[in-house]
């Protein structure tokens, strides 16, 4: 199998892109209320989400109206964070 050319693996990943990072201030509410969850697999899932979003990946995110938007984790009940930017 020949060798692909140079520059070859730059062109399938591109690491030229700007990353956008999020900062995540949570209220004494939100963490009370992560605090009482009694589901720890949950919480789990909740933390991994918000550090996933201080990465950039939003992921399942849209907007309810006068600019706060719903970030939907699928798990459980369904829980949702509501959040403004």
């Amino acid at each position: 199998m020949p060798s692909p050319p140079s520059g070859f693996l730059h062109l399938l990943y591109d690491t030229s892109y700007n990353k956008i990072m999020h900062t995540i201030l949570r209220s004494a509410t939100f963490d009370r209320w992560l605090g009482r969850l009694r589901d720890r697999q949950a919480v789990s899932r909740i933390v991994a989400r918000l550090l996933a979003v201080e990465g950039g990946h939003l992921g399942d995110v849209r907007p309810v109206g006068s600019g706060v938007s719903e970030m939907r984790i699928q798990y459980g009940p369904g829980y949702r964070i509501y959040f403004i930017t």
